[in-house]
């Protein structure tokens, strides 16, 4: 399957990934036509793109985690988050309400852990689909599954890895305090607006800490994942050795999985786009290593993937080379249809070629 934007699917193709709301509840399952009604539907919905399947890509790329365990984090967010949204936590009673769905979210959280720490060859090849309702939880969703693969391959024990978790699906707490109307404005924000945006992670540290048994490790991970490498970050301007090396880590994968998603305000870059970017940020907003570390578990041009390459020839990606995924295996696709012609963009022969886009209609 492959990912497209709503824009550029031709009515009758078939969904290649199930699509849900909030709550976990399908919207429209894998194999549905996609009829212009259905696109319609979903553009409505908020929704800017979707995964196909089509007679170019008929490959099933799964989920890193379980469905089952996917859908019960994601209900658990829900619930985590609403019942801060609705709490007056002058009563004992809502702060215990609070406490059960934290407990209820770090099983999850430990679940995950414990589904992922032996898969230390990982690599993340799916963007997540995303709309406006559901957009807090499947971030926070995927901004835990991605720091926890990074921190695999980075060796960190178990019990590190039940915080980086923990404390990644609950980074963006704060942002419940912030206005709807600043966090899905189109427009740019002014200072005051950014001001207001920039005070989320000591919002929900502090509510963390006033209302929650949570350690100070975790919490450090919802104040500090804005913070940078060179001191220019926010809410505190912390350099590099004031971070914790947790809150580093959802601090990369934060980026990533905002950079790859579709916001009010633009649409998200395609994962080698967003690659590029943050490497051009290392030293300066990531720590070196770290990055070094994160790249190489994103897979930029997933298989099925169409793509232009620098001698003009379209093809579809067939295999992904591990150690380098930047350089894949390539079946070109000539008037519209597939030939035999491989190239490895690998091999010595290949290597002054290039891929120069991805390419949506062909």
């Amino acid at each position: 399957m492959r990912l497209l934007p709503l824009n550029a699917i031709v009515e009758g193709s078939y969904l290649g990934k199930s699509i849900y709301n909030e709550y976990g509840n399908v919207l429209l399952r894998e194999n549905e036509i996609l009829t212009q009604s259905r696109i319609n539907n979903l553009r409505l919905n908020g929704f800017t793109a979707v995964y196909i399947r089509d007679e170019y890509s008929n490959e099933i790329i799964e989920d890193i985690i379980k469905p089952e365990i996917k859908s019960r984090a994601r209900l658990n967010l829900v619930n985590t988050f609403k019942t801060i949204s609705n709490l007056d936590d002058s009563k004992d009673v809502n702060v215990r309400r609070l406490n059960q769905q934290i407990k209820n979210l770090s099983k999850v959280a430990h679940d995950i852990v414990d589904e992922l720490f032996y898969e230390k060859d990982l690599m993340v090849n799916l963007v997540d689909i995303k709309s406006a309702d559901n957009y807090t939880y499947m971030h926070s969703l995927s901004v835990g599954i991605l720091s926890l693969v990074t921190a695999i391959s980075m060796g960190f024990n178990k019990y590190d890895l039940y915080d980086i978790s923990i404390g990644a699906l609950l980074h963006d707490v704060g942002k419940i305090f912030i206005p709807n109307e600043i966090l899905n404005k189109k427009d740019k924000l002014t200072k005051e607006e950014f001001e207001i945006v920039a005070n989320h992670p000591k919002l929900g540290f502090d509510y963390l800490t006033k209302n929650t048994n949570l350690n100070l490790n975790i919490r450090r991970i919802v104040l500090e994942h804005h913070e940078n490498e060179d001191g220019k970050g926010y809410p505190n301007q912390k350099k590099s050795n004031e971070v914790h090396e947790y809150s580093k880590v959802v601090a990369v994968a934060d980026v990533y999985d905002a950079l790859t998603s579709n916001r009010p305000y633009r649409y998200g870059m395609l994962p080698n786009q967003a690659i590029e970017y943050m490497m051009t940020l290392s030293g300066t907003k990531f720590n070196c290593l770290l990055i070094d570390s994160f790249i190489k578990k994103i897979v930029p041009y997933p298989v099925g993937t169409i793509i232009k390459l620098s001698n003009n020839k379209i093809g579809k990606v067939i295999e992904i080379n591990k150690k380098y995924p930047l350089r894949p295996k390539v079946q070109i696709i000539k008037e519209k249809f597939l030939t035999n012609e491989i190239i490895d963009l690998l091999s010595s022969k290949s290597m002054n070629i290039i891929i120069k886009d991805v390419v949506y209609n062909i």
